[in-house]
C-alpha cells in the first residue's frame, strides 16, 4: 500500500491537476509531500519504493 506521495509543487492556475491529485491523496490518508523539479534533480526529494510521484 502507498504510505506517502511526492507532488511536484507547480502554479495551481498551469497545472490543477496536481493541486486536485494532492487534495484527493490526503482526503485518503496518504502523506503528501510536495517538491519543486529541481530539488529532484538535485536528488534532495525523500524517493522511497512505496512513494507514489506525481509531477
Amino acid at each position: 500500500m502507498m504510505t506517502s506521495a511526492l507532488v511536484q509543487h507547480a502554479d495551481v492556475s498551469r497545472i490543477p491537476e496536481m493541486q486536485d491529485a494532492a487534495t484527493e491523496l490526503e482526503r485518503r490518508g496518504v502523506l503528501v509531500t510536495r517538491f519543486h523539479a529541481k530539488h529532484l534533480l538535485r536528488g534532495t526529494v525523500p524517493l522511497t519504493r512505496d512513494a507514489l510521484v506525481v509531477g
